[in-house]
């Protein structure tokens, strides 16, 4: 007659590695995911900050670009060229001043307002 070994030593082996898989496959499923999760975070914020950045250059530009053809028209004023070069003749220098006081004037409302 043959004798049936008993199995149950082999099925508790399997089982326990079953289980030791299974936990070392969710650890590193769950490191990669963490990982992953974090680099897309970290590229989503990237991605943020260039676009409040692009969109606060664009609205430097537009509140500067005012000031700089002031400055640019100021710049080109024959009288305030005559007082740089001979900048000691009180008289063009007061010139000079109303001309720059006058240009103040007429565009006082570009003024920059940061805000």
């Amino acid at each position: 007659m043959i004798k049936v070994k008993n199995h149950k030593p082999l099925t508790g082996t399997f089982i326990l590695f079953s289980v030791i898989l299974f936990t070392f496959i969710l650890a590193a499923g769950s490191a990669v995911y963490i990982f992953s999760m974090q680099q897309i975070i970290k590229t989503n914020k990237n991605n943020e900050l260039t676009q409040i950045l692009e969109t606060e250059k664009i609205r430097l530009e537009a509140i500067l670009k005012p000031e700089i053809s002031i400055v640019l028209k100021l710049a080109d004023s024959p009288v305030i060229k005559r007082h740089i070069i001979n900048p000691d003749d009180p008289e063009l220098e007061r010139i000079a001043v109303e001309e720059i006081m006058s240009y103040r004037q007429a565009f006082s409302g570009f003024s920059i307002i940061f805000g």
